[in-house]
């Protein structure tokens, strides 16, 4: 699911996340380096990630999950 999602996120255009293995387990990060990032920049990435996830779930799980 975070592959998929780290697709979306990066295709979607509202903000850039990266990932990183750590222990086998893919992750995502947010990593700014950007000196143009606010701090309402910051913020907004639980809410984006959590949409963009949530429509991605509803996409890929099969009916006898949802």
């Amino acid at each position: 699911m975070n592959t998929e999602l780290l697709e979306r996120l990066q295709a979607g255009g509202e903000l850039f996340i990266s990932n990183a293995v750590l222990d086998g387990a893919f992750l995502l990060r947010a990593c700014v380096v950007n000196f143009r990032t606010t701090q309402a920049d910051i913020e907004a990435i639980p809410e984006i990630v959590t949409r963009i996830g949530r429509q991605a779930d509803l996409e890929l799980r099969p009916n006898a999950l949802k």
